[in-house]
């Protein structure tokens, strides 16, 4: 039995090569944020001078923006399941 999952526009589907760079890309970045943060000052010392900045905003605001671009990339190849193309 064959199934009536069909991509559209398969070629589409290679942008998430251009996702996974982003996905690392931001790694980084935020892996060295939380290195210049720490070589700046200690924990303590950060509560401080900062007392309202949070470690998750950055991580989640990461996320959302990486989730939307895969979203993106797999509804612009027109995926389609069983309907006729």
């Amino acid at each position: 039995m064959m199934s009536d999952f069909h991509f559209v526009h398969p070629a589409l589907l290679s942008l998430t090569w251009v996702v996974l760079a982003l996905v690392l890309v931001a790694a980084w970045a935020l892996a060295r944020r939380n290195r210049q943060l720490r070589r700046f000052a200690d924990e303590k010392v950060l509560d401080r001078i900062a007392p309202g900045a949070s470690r998750f905003r950055p991580v989640m605001k990461t996320a959302l923006i990486i989730s939307a671009l895969i979203a993106l990339v797999f509804a612009g190849d027109g995926s389609t399941l069983g309907r006729a193309i």
